[in-house]
């Protein structure tokens, strides 16, 4: 089962897919986030996904993580964001061919202010390192596997993978919340104690 939104030409798009089976309620949808509450997995504790494709441009781009806050502010606190933001939080998260280099951050104050509210872990992931190649130009971007510790701590053994696809640019996300099966890494392990340093909202490795 899916719900999507088709691209423009050969940009933008956006799609999400689950298993039957899934029990979930749409909370939001438009062509830059698709919104959902899931309420069968686990039974009885309800969580927010959100995928997400951030608007290119940059004054929309800003228009759009202004929005957010209020858009997501009714989900359950344990949250789930996958998807292109079209902004960096990290610098090692884009690379340039052109300056053989890593890249540098550009997520705008809006996005970067809702993620540091929301408190957010990184899930880590398999497959590509970059999953998003801007051709033109030889720039490569990652994408975000974003987390609340409410969403982390009901999903210890959560895997994602990244699917490259020979027809498109970008890398389509798996999600896969027991863990089951080999994936080609380690399993995302939530520690408590990683909360008791400020810096745990931003990066844990």
């Amino acid at each position: 089962m899916c719900v999507w939104f088709p691209p423009v030409g050969r940009s933008e798009g956006l799609c999400v897919a689950w298993k039957e089976g899934v029990e979930l309620e749409p909370h939001f949808c438009s062509k830059n986030i698709i919104s959902y509450i899931v309420y069968s997995d686990p039974l009885g504790v309800p969580w927010s996904f959100s995928m997400v494709y951030g608007p290119p441009a940059t004054s929309l781009r800003r228009d759009f993580w202004n929005a957010v806050p209020s858009l997501l502010a009714q989900t359950p606190n344990a949250k789930l964001l996958i998807g292109d933001c079209n902004g960096t939080l990290l610098d090692c998260e884009s690379w340039s061919s052109i300056h053989t280099h890593r890249g540098s951050s550009s997520c705008s104050g809006a996005m970067h202010g809702y993620f540091n509210e929301m408190g957010v872990l990184n899930l880590g992931f398999s497959g590509p390192s970059f999953t998003w190649n801007r051709r033109r130009g030889g720039v490569l971007f990652s994408r975000a596997r974003l987390a609340s510790v409410e969403w982390c701590s009901l999903f210890p053994q959560a895997r994602v993978l990244n699917i490259t696809d020979s027809v498109s640019d970008h890398c389509s996300i798996l999600l896969n919340t027991d863990g089951e099966g080999n994936l080609g890494f380690k399993p995302f392990q939530f520690e408590a104690m990683w909360t008791l340093d400020v810096r745990s909202h931003w990066i844990v490795t």
